[in-house]
């Protein structure tokens, strides 16, 4: 993560502080390594919604494919997790 890190932001000229956990695993040591590198929020691949109250370093998030945001009863679907029936 840290060499990553580095690497990332010397390519782009840009410092990094947002973090995706690769495959959506993480742990506290993870979460530790994150914070101690000066990263503000890291999302999951766990499905919902950002709350006020949401941990920054465990956010979750709603996935979003073209086949899904092409069509707005599809896109409807995904976001409220109702099964479409048409």
């Amino acid at each position: 993560i840290v060499t990553s890190k580095r690497e990332l932001a010397r390519n782009i000229s840009k410092e990094i502080d947002l973090f995706c956990y690769p495959n959506g695993n993480f742990n506290q040591d993870i979460i530790d390594i994150l914070k101690d590198e000066g990263l503000k929020l890291a999302v999951t691949t766990h499905p919902g919604f950002i709350h006020e109250s949401s941990d920054l370093y465990s956010l979750r998030r709603t996935l979003l494919h073209n086949d899904i945001s092409d069509s707005v009863p599809m896109l409807e679907c995904s976001i409220s997790r109702r099964v479409p029936f048409f």
